[in-house]
């Protein structure tokens, strides 16, 4: 099997030659309905297809453009990924995460991910952009392994988040389940997931609530 580190720094060297920037500072990864914010991030430096760089495989999932730029923002170097590789495609962990990995090897220190959302909360509307605070878990796998301990406490930045609600206040904030499938119900706003996640702050008691209390509660958004 081949190393995943090994093949990241093969993707970013391949990288760095279609880009002509031998680094990049940030990562955004633009998941379903993110895809027409690439042109906020102005015209690119370069572009091409994922499956132009090692390791990387054509995303399945609608609406995801395949398509990796490079462009310059307020004077970064900004790498961008038009779609990725969900866990229910069954390739297995280390597709899902070759994107954030190939990027560390290319100097990245700062990511913004981005997806479409269900939500428990019926008091938010559709197209609401949500700022994730936390998240928990359900798949039973990591992509973590072999004696590398990494300190998640800040995973998702609290100054990020707050730099972002500087720009808009009106932000809210919530958890998100991690689940290993597309559990969204066409029509419906509620996720497959709703029975699996735990009370946050920003969340409100759910009429599944399980027994003993500590599953069930309703958590601010379910991925798909």
């Amino acid at each position: 099997m081949e190393d995943p580190y090994a093949l990241a720094g093969l993707a970013a060297a391949r990288i760095a030659d279609l880009t002509g920037t031998a680094a990049h500072d940030a990562l955004v990864v633009l998941g379903s309905g993110w895809g027409p914010a690439a042109d906020a991030l102005g015209e690119p430096v370069a572009a091409f297809a994922m499956t132009d760089v090692p390791g990387f495989l054509a995303p399945a999932a609608e609406g995801h453009a395949g398509e990796i730029r490079s462009c310059r923002v307020g004077g970064l170097r900004v790498l961008v990924l038009l779609g990725r590789t969900h866990l229910y495609e069954g390739h297995g962990l280390d597709p899902v995460v070759h994107g954030v990995r190939t990027a560390a090897a290319a100097g990245v220190r700062l990511a913004v991910l981005t997806n479409a959302n269900g939500s428990l909360r019926d008091d938010w509307e559709l197209g609401r952009p949500v700022l994730v605070a936390d998240h928990l878990t359900t798949t039973a796998t990591s992509p973590l392994v072999g004696a590398r301990f990494t300190d998640l406490t800040e995973a998702w930045s609290p100054r990020l988040r707050s730099l972002a609600r500087e720009l808009d206040p009106s932000l809210a904030e919530g958890s998100t389940p991690g689940c290993g499938g597309r559990t969204t119900r066409p029509g419906r706003r509620r996720s497959g997931c709703a029975g699996w996640a735990r009370t946050c702050s920003a969340c409100r008691p759910c009429p599944r609530r399980s027994p003993r209390g500590s599953w069930g509660s309703s958590c601010s958004a379910c991925p798909r």
